[in-house]
């Protein structure tokens, strides 16, 4: 049986990955608890504020997160009716 300094791998950890470990156990520990949002509820809230949605990949009830390209419709209002319609 071999005894290691258990922190010596979180030293080394920060060479390797460029973050230090508290900031990971930070991160790790802020992302908890998390709020989940059905894309319905996403695309209505951006809606609301005049973005037309360009692009939506989900990842399908899996483990992972859904990507949404928006288009500010006041901007750009030629986007507003034809991409909606499109996607019906």
């Amino acid at each position: 049986m071999f005894f290691r300094n258990p922190l010596r791998r979180y030293a080394e950890k920060k060479k390797n990955r460029g973050m230090s470990t508290w900031y990971d156990w930070i991160d790790w520990v802020g992302g908890y608890p998390f709020e989940v949002s059905k894309p319905e509820e996403i695309i209505s809230f951006f809606h609301q504020k005049n973005f037309t949605l360009q692009n939506l990949k989900t990842c399908g009830g899996g483990h992972g997160c859904n990507e949404y390209t928006f288009i500010n419709s006041l901007t750009r209002p030629e986007y507003d009716t034809d991409i909606l319609a499109n996607q019906a």
